[in-house]
């Protein structure tokens, strides 16, 4: 792969791209991540996340203007949550968009 963006999609396969995640420390990547190391366009790299997202494969989220992309590992389970005791979480959170 040249890493030209006027390559076809093509050129690089949802296969492909979901190998880079499976194998890329940390544990998330971004689509810039995929086409550096696949050398493609971040249009093709997105566009083979979205697919690999649209079929269950991988999980995206969005934070700071970035999309981290991620393998779900199966046999990871949700923690029980902490209890922390009551706090004013929510009210703290309504007075900060009441101050700006």
């Amino acid at each position: 792969m040249s890493g030209t963006d006027s390559e076809s999609t093509t050129a690089v396969s949802a296969e492909d791209v979901l190998e880079v995640v499976e194998t890329m420390e940390p544990p998330v990547v971004t689509t810039s991540d995929i086409s550096n190391v696949l050398g493609c366009s971040t249009d093709d790299a997105r566009a083979r996340l979205n697919a690999l997202h649209e079929r269950g494969l991988v999980r995206r989220r969005k934070t700071s203007g970035i999309v981290l992309w991620w393998v779900p590992r199966g046999d990871a389970e949700r923690p029980d949550p902490i209890d922390m005791g009551e706090t004013n979480a929510l009210g703290e959170t309504e007075a900060s968009y009441t101050r700006n």
